[in-house]
């Protein structure tokens, strides 16, 4: 059976022949622009991502500051460390500033 002898809609044949009437470049052009934008909106979400970690880090690092129990300087790379790796990265953080360093 070929596609020309099945009965359909008048606004479907429009579709398809639109659809096989489209130039290879046009289809590969199209993914490509999908792909695209697929990779910045990845990118853009890794980075908000890590900038909300970071603001937390930064908060968790002034409160432990406040308290007095532990004194960690408060700089761009704690704050990513503490942010991405929580109360495990707060913890080596303190080790390796007050015995490793």
């Amino acid at each position: 059976m070929n596609l020309e002898e099945i009965d359909m809609p008048e606004q479907l044949q429009e579709v398809r022949e639109t659809l096989l009437g489209l130039d290879p470049q046009v289809l590969i052009g199209a993914a490509v622009g999908v792909v695209i934008i697929f990779v910045v909106i990845k990118i853009f979400s890794l980075s908000f991502w890590l900038l909300k970690n970071s603001l937390i880090g930064v908060i968790v690092l002034y409160a432990i500051n406040f308290i007095g129990f532990v004194t960690i300087k408060i700089t761009f790379i704690h704050c990513v460390i503490v942010g991405i790796f929580g109360v495990p990265g707060l913890v080596g953080l303190w080790i390796y500033l007050n015995y490793l360093k």
